[in-house]
């Protein structure tokens, strides 16, 4: 099994978007996979994201729409950790 890359967060300000910083940081990620032998890169985009999601299909990228973004924070993190139980 390979590594995979992990994009937390890829964010070009407005003002700078189509000035290819947005490709530059995606290619620059591209040659940290290939340097470390991962298997690939993944993040999410919101469904909402039209531009977004246009310009990562541009890049190459398949947006898999069986994919599901699973979170727990805040309180969620205490019960899972047993901190407290939910009747308290």
């Amino acid at each position: 099994m390979q590594p995979c890359l992990w994009l937390d967060d890829l964010f070009v300000q407005a003002p700078m978007r189509g000035m290819g910083v947005g490709t530059a940081l995606l290619k620059y990620l591209a040659q940290i996979a290939e340097s470390t032998n991962c298997g690939r890169i993944e993040w999410t985009v919101n469904t909402a994201n039209a531009p977004g999601i246009a310009f990562y299909e541009k890049q190459g990228a398949r947006i898999l729409e069986n994919i599901r973004v699973c979170r727990i924070d805040g309180d969620g993190i205490g019960l899972l950790a047993g901190k407290y139980s939910l009747s308290q």
